[in-house]
């Protein structure tokens, strides 16, 4: 089964907030890269994880479109 949720996406991992991330880590690094918001759909074992790599994880735009994809996983 799968569910969406909503993290971070900064280089190849994935981050339940911002705060996740850390503060150093964003600005030594935040010329080449800025956290963006994505609707992930994960295995529901994985719905506690503060951090995800994003190997094999459909990240989405926004919510509807995760949720779909959601559902042709779960049918």
């Amino acid at each position: 089964m799968k569910t969406v949720k909503p993290m971070y996406l900064f280089f190849d991992h994935l981050y339940e907030s911002i705060e996740q991330i850390g503060e150093e880590v964003l600005s030594d690094w935040s010329h080449k890269e800025v956290p963006r918001l994505k609707f992930c759909v994960i295995d529901i074992k994985d719905q506690d994880e503060k951090e995800l790599n994003s190997e094999g994880i459909y990240m989405a735009n926004t919510m509807n479109e995760a949720e779909q994809e959601m559902n042709d996983w779960n049918e």
